[in-house]
């Protein structure tokens, strides 16, 4: 009899609590490298002392180029080179970011929405060892948000860039 009882109480759990029960929907797989091709250009903001940040992102075969300068007064100044390309081990893109005094950092993202790139700052692809934490934003075909974040996810800073090519 107590079989009975248990099969009747299952049956009852069964249908009145999973009615409420859906199955998730599949997000398509995001072609990330297809959409870092929304990036390439020139893109430049100007800060309130007058400096111009300078964002060139170039396509090298399927691979990225980024050039990232300051320029004052007509004079620029490299600050970054970055290369990036996808690993589809992880569906990951993955890039290496080379200062003009030699020392880099490495960053393991990607595109967690059509228009939004997360990126890890990491120790040599260690993702378990986060620097900092960037994020692209496309706004809009002619304008990009910029935004940092510490190794806590704290927000750090925002840019806004306009495509000038």
């Amino acid at each position: 009899m107590k079989t009975f009882y248990k099969a009747i109480m299952i049956s009852l759990f069964l249908l009145f609590f999973t009615n409420g029960i859906q199955a998730q929907r599949i997000q398509s797989k995001l072609n990330q490298m297809e959409l870092m091709k929304q990036l390439v250009g020139t893109w430049q903001r100007t800060t309130d002392e007058g400096t111009v940040q300078i964002l060139e992102t170039k396509l090298f075969g399927e691979a990225v180029i980024e050039t990232f300068t300051y320029e004052v007064k007509g004079e620029k100044s490299p600050v970054f080179m970055e290369l990036s390309g996808f690993d589809d081990r992880d569906d990951k893109i993955k890039g290496i970011i080379v200062f003009p005094n030699g020392k880099y950092v490495t960053w393991i993202g990607q595109f967690i929405t059509e228009k939004t790139i997360r990126g890890n700052v990491v120790d040599n692809f260690n993702p378990e060892v986060i620097l900092w934490i960037h994020e692209y934003v496309i706004l809009n075909p002619k304008e990009i948000m910029s935004i940092g974040y510490d190794s806590k996810g704290i927000k750090t800073g925002e840019s806004k860039f306009s495509k000038v090519e």
